[in-house]
């Protein structure tokens, strides 16, 4: 004979749902010899995973992907259905489109888990190249690239090419949904050279067979390269 307690039963086992100390005491019905046995059942809360909504990014942002649920101990296990095993950290950072999963095991088989999907939005990159100058008087191009997406450019137009004609920074900012990416790029602009003669010696004539030559030299007052026609000299005089 058998009999539980604190639950009732004459069966030599019992189901029980919470922990506890369970004693029970078996009896010989032919000798009325009875033993007594306490059996401890230690109750592991259930784990919780919960990884919070699904995440859609721009291209080059990153998502940190941890449990919302603060469970005492246990052992974590992160993965993604692409990416394979990704660690036991308390967390990791998302930065590629994947459906991520969190296991969590605390013992025996006290087991959870949670997944959450990762998508990244590819977006055009912007390029506006390299810097660029030009002289005074004229103009200069910039082209964003072509686009069927939204351009916004900080002297307020829209286009995928603007022509300037002053020089500055510019930039452009295209525009995708949510997502975004800009460049800038220096525009310079230089002034025209001004041209001095050493010695007013601008309209000389000279006649050539009496002397040696006339010197035609320009004010060096500022770094310039040269050109002389026809002879094609580059320093600052010529003879």
């Amino acid at each position: 004979t058998y009999a539980w307690n604190p639950v009732s039963s004459p069966l030599s086992q019992i189901m029980v749902l919470q922990g506890g100390d369970y004693k029970v005491e078996i009896t010989n019905d032919l000798t009325n010899c009875s033993i007594e046995k306490i059996v401890s059942v230690v109750e592991i809360p259930m784990p919780i995973v919960e990884l919070g909504n699904d995440h859609k990014l721009c291209e080059g942002d990153s998502v940190q992907l941890e449990n919302e649920e603060n469970n005492l101990g246990g052992t974590l296990n992160w993965k993604g259905l692409k990416l394979g095993q990704l660690g036991s950290s308390e967390s990791i950072v998302a930065k590629q489109s994947d459906v991520y999963i969190l296991e969590l095991s605390t013992g025996g088989d006290c087991n959870a888990k949670d997944i959450v999907e990762v998508i990244i939005k590819p977006i055009q990159q912007v390029d506006l190249g390299k810097d660029k100058a030009f002289c005074s008087g004229e103009e200069v191009v910039i082209d964003a690239g072509a686009t069927s997406n939204e351009l916004l450019w900080n002297n307020d137009s829209d286009k995928e090419i603007i022509t300037v004609n002053e020089g500055g920074q510019y930039w452009v900012t295209l525009i995708d949904g949510n997502c975004s990416s800009s460049d800038t790029i220096n525009v310079t602009e230089y002034n025209y050279p001004t041209i001095e003669w050493e010695n007013n010696n601008l309209g000389l004539t000279a006649c050539f067979e009496s002397i040696r030559g006339i010197v035609l030299a320009v004010k060096d007052s500022v770094i310039y390269d040269y050109a002389w026609l026809p002879n094609g000299e580059n320093s600052n005089s010529i003879l």
